[in-house]
């Protein structure tokens, strides 16, 4: 089947079971979800992040909103799984990680759960529609796995986009089942049940490659009574009045980091320009404060020349009335390039510095997903030699599965760790270049409006001396 882009993995699996061959059904769901006090005293989750994917225009209202970025922090552990294709460190093929933040936020309060309902699936007028198609067999082998599209139609205010879709494989279906059910099944909410894992029928997958036309058929029947299961699963869940709007289902259904990696890119493109035209400004304000001085001087010494005595004394003003323009045009070009150039000039820096951060994560999964391709190595080795009967080989190709089971959850950490940190730092980026964007931009059109009306003073204490000439 073709490939598709590879997108690092839904939930944090710090508690996977790593000795299970079965990595496409394998349930490494962590459960994050604190004790009832613990999730009582949790900070409220304020909804998915409202950053729009189309970037706002520049306006001396803007402001940061409240909680507009609260999703960066919402609650998702992972699965421990193979990416979903070649993955490259080009900011463009960095996908979604709903990352788990235990510190920030958690999960809601009851009462906030109860307040959700009305923007939920219950009114007439709102509805949630997801459709699970495109199943995709990724990779070869022990370590193959199935890859499910997930879109969603939806007018809930909640979400950011109307028509969205994301990648999710089985055992990320297996990951959210397991965080509603330990979220909510201790209030008395019944959980729709997701697909059984079946060991049968993922072997037959993971070995359809290499079997007869009839096997490959038994293993294409077997994907899509699956994915039938997990469409069904999710249209129930969507139909209940809290999980419908429950953050980890909203995380399950959008993209974060595919979103942010796209915003990034378009704000990069924009500032540069918007940055390219204020250079471009700066430069012919100050020819033309050149120029300004130039004629300046030019109607002084006709001035001196002329004969009329009115239109002399006129003209003498009006070079002195010039001079005085160049001084304001040349403070405006500084105006330009200190209050507004210069600012822009280091927020394209600083854009470059968040894709240097997303390139970094790139890395960090790539050196997750080698040490978890290198462990299922070792398991296959290990394998084939205990079926070999090789016993003195055996124990140290169990040490060497051990090792690299070591590594993997260091790599998994380490990855965990780094999305979260983004997050945070994504979040603290956005609110403070709203905020700095106002600040300058009202302070740079203060000084322009000065400027303007220093000019206009001028013009009026020469218009006496134009009007006087015989």
């Amino acid at each position: 089947m073709a490939d598709i882009k590879e997108s690092p993995p839904l939930f944090d699996t710090s508690e996977a079971k790593i000795d299970d061959l079965d990595d496409d059904d394998e349930d490494i769901f962590a459960s994050a979800v604190q004790d009832q006090s613990q999730l009582e005293d949790s900070s409220p989750y304020n909804g998915v992040s409202t950053i729009p994917a189309e970037l706002p225009k520049l306006s001396l209202r803007d402001a940061p909103e409240e909680n507009s970025f609260s999703s960066v922090s919402s609650p998702a552990p992972g699965p421990l799984s193979s990416p979903l294709g070649p993955m490259t460190s080009d900011i463009g093929d960095l996908h979604d990680v709903p990352i788990n933040d235990n510190v920030d936020v958690l999960s809601t309060s009851v009462m906030q759960i109860q307040s959700t309902d009305v923007v939920s699936a219950d009114s007439p007028d709102i509805f949630l529609k997801i459709t699970v198609t495109s199943p995709q067999k990724i990779g070869d082998g022990m370590g193959a796995y199935v890859a499910y599209k997930v879109e969603t139609k939806t007018n809930m205010p909640i979400f950011r986009k109307r028509n969205f879709s994301v990648i999710r494989r089985f055992s990320d279906f297996l990951g959210l089942h397991d965080k509603l059910t330990d979220k909510y099944l201790r209030n008395g909410r019944i959980i729709p049940p997701a697909p059984e894992k079946s060991v049968i029928g993922t072997t037959k997958i993971k070995m359809s490659g290499d079997k007869s036309q009839e096997q490959n058929s038994s293993s294409t029947e077997f994907i899509e009574k699956r994915r039938a299961a997990l469409e069904r699963y999710l249209n129930r869940t969507a139909a209940h009045p809290v999980l419908s709007v429950d953050p980890d289902f909203r995380e399950f259904l959008e993209a974060w980091f595919e979103e942010k990696t796209s915003q990034i890119e378009s704000l990069d493109v924009q500032l540069r320009a918007l940055h390219s035209a204020v250079d471009t400004l700066t430069n012919q304000r100050r020819e033309l404060a050149t120029c300004t001085g130039a004629s300046a001087r030019s109607i002084a010494v006709l001035g001196h020349g002329e004969p009329g005595a009115s239109l002399g004394r006129a003209l003498a003003q009006l070079a002195e009335t010039l001079e005085k323009v160049e001084v304001i045009r040349r403070a405006q070009s500084n105006s330009d390039l200190y209050q507004f150039g210069e600012m822009l000039r280091d927020y394209v820096a600083l854009i470059g510095a968040i894709k240097d951060v997303f390139h970094e994560r790139v890395k960090v999964f790539q050196n997750w997903q080698h040490a978890q391709m290198m462990l299922n190595k070792k398991r296959e080795q290990k394998a084939r030699l205990e079926q070999s009967g090789r016993t003195d080989k055996t124990s140290q190709a169990a040490t060497e599965v051990i090792e690299w089971e070591s590594k993997v959850d260091r790599g998994q950490e380490e990855f965990d760790n780094i999305s979260k940190m983004i997050k945070k730092e994504v979040e603290r980026f956005e609110l403070v270049r709203v905020d700095d964007f106002k600040k300058q931009l009202t302070e740079y059109l203060e000084s322009m409006l000065q400027y303007q009306n220093q000019l206009i003073k001028y013009w009026e204490s020469f218009l006496p001396e134009a009007r006087a000439v015989a």
